[in-house]
């Protein structure tokens, strides 16, 4: 943890040398606190729309300034951004990804009402990754935002894990001969696999693999309880995926609002990947000339 403090000490440093205002905050909630920072075009009184912004399983907040905020500036956009329960570093304060992700982003919502130059009417979400499940989720209960983005939808965790990934079949031999097998039979590639899964472990709080799809159960939402304008961005190699496919289209077809809109963008755009992080220049535009629309 020493040395994440001392980047994120590094990075307040940065960010007060920019024109902007910019606030550091620290959210209690549970045991721990969720940090995060906000960011103004000006000094102005004026109230303006916001956008928060939410990462996804392998983020940490000061990642997604780079993705989002100059641009939301350029937009004369307030953009806050910070790590919810599971992201960042905030498993080491036993804050670990939960269900009912409208519990969190009320408090950060909370939080940003009582901050300078926000207009409580035009206050709006993105999640990417991971964040197409926290963003949408809370937008089932939390009314206060007044339009999202996801890139993409993730409907219910489980599914997922068990449809689009193979962490289902190693659940199921986890404990075996089998599993040891193949750690000596595929090496590297196999022990970088499982590096990545084990992430996933103390994100979600947990010990195995058969423990991860148990607590994933009720991590789901139902999007007919969205009603607020909904901007869905998913690059064609993920829409492509039959899960993926259907929880962008399942959305589509269920949330309350007239004001939906799905985007499927292409390889010849440059932006055919996961949360369109190939051409994040293209993700802005489209992000931006949409709330600039419904907001």
């Amino acid at each position: 943890m020493d040395y994440i403090n001392k980047a994120r000490a590094c990075f307040v440093k940065a960010i007060d040398l920019l024109d902007s205002p910019v606030t550091f905050f620290s959210i209690p909630f549970g045991r721990g606190a969720m940090p995060g920072y906000f960011f103004r075009p000006d000094n102005l009184e004026k109230k303006r729309k916001t956008l928060i912004m939410i990462g996804g399983g392998d983020t940490i907040v000061e990642d997604l300034y780079y993705y989002i905020v100059p641009s939301g500036l350029r937009r004369d956009y307030n953009v806050l951004i910070v790590d919810l329960p599971g992201q960042g570093t905030l498993p080491f304060e036993g804050l670990t990804w939960m269900a009912d992700t409208e519990s969190p982003m009320g408090k950060v919502i909370d939080f940003l009402l009582k901050q300078p130059g926000v207009d409580e009417e035009k206050i709006s979400a993105f999640g990417i990754s991971g964040g197409g499940y926290l963003v949408p989720r809370a937008a089932t209960k939390e009314k206060r935002l007044k339009a999202i983005c996801a890139s993409a939808v993730i409907l219910d965790w489980y599914k997922l894990w068990t449809i689009s990934t193979s962490i289902g079949s190693i659940a199921k031999i986890e404990n075996s001969w089998l599993f040891s097998l193949l750690k000596l039979i595929k090496g590297k590639s196999f022990r970088v696999s499982m590096g990545i899964i084990d992430t996933y472990l103390w994100r979600w709080g947990v010990g195995s693999i058969k423990e991860l799809l148990e607590v994933s159960k009720p991590m789901s939402l139902d999007p007919s309880e969205i009603s607020c304008p909904t901007l869905i961005l998913v690059g064609e190699s993920e829409y492509a995926l039959e899960y993926n496919r259907y929880c962008q289209d399942h959305s589509m077809n269920t949330i309350d609002n007239p004001n939906k809109k799905l985007v499927i963008t292409k390889q010849i755009e440059g932006a055919e990947g996961h949360t369109l992080g190939t051409n994040i220049a293209y993700m802005s535009q489209l992000l931006f000339d949409w709330l600039d629309e419904v907001l």
